[in-house]
């Protein structure tokens, strides 16, 4: 490798002019000192939790048939969650600063019995320290939306919540 590649900053910037995914994907996999670089640009920006909570542990999640006449999965848990599950998780979710989920009338990935146990028992740690931008539609989770504001850290700038308000969930709450 030339010796600038030794160069941590140099890494990085060439990380973040790749606009393809599976590029970085493909680059993290060349070396630790591409894994690190490649990461950070990977994880920063999700169109989907489901990345994220695909890191659980496999025997407590499973992408079933959302309903019989329908080909489509979703994410959904096989048993309840402990804390230790949510380690990997966090290894990754810390790296994340936006998180835009699809609003173009995709129906959600994830199961609603999967986000309302994660509201019961949510992970012991704010899932998304660093979240900068959460943009989120509610046509489709019903008051199952309330997971979402689960996410909010105080390093929140920009909300988006397309659809209705949900109820329960306190607008100044929420701004504190």
């Amino acid at each position: 490798m030339h010796g600038a590649l030794h160069v941590p900053e140099i890494r990085y910037a060439i990380c973040a002019e790749m606009d393809s995914r599976g590029g970085l994907s493909k680059l993290s996999r060349v070396s630790r000192d591409w894994y690190d670089a490649a990461n950070i640009r990977l994880w920063e920006h999700l169109d989907s939790l489901l990345p994220l909570l695909c890191l659980l542990p496999a025997d407590s999640w499973e992408m079933a048939a959302s309903e019989a006449s329908s080909p489509r999965r979703v994410f959904t848990l096989t048993r309840p969650l402990t804390p230790l599950d949510w380690a990997p998780v966090l290894k990754r979710s810390i790296l994340v600063k936006a998180l835009r989920e699809r609003i173009d009338g995709t129906p959600p990935g994830i199961g609603v019995e999967a986000l309302e146990t994660m509201c019961r028992s949510p992970p012991p740690f704010t899932l998304l320290p660093h979240l900068q931008d959460l943009s989120f539609p509610t046509k489709g989770y019903g008051t199952h939306s309330a997971f979402y504001f689960q996410l909010i850290s105080p390093s929140l700038r920009v909300l988006q919540v397309h659809g209705s308000w949900p109820d329960g969930i306190s607008v100044m709450r929420v701004a504190d």
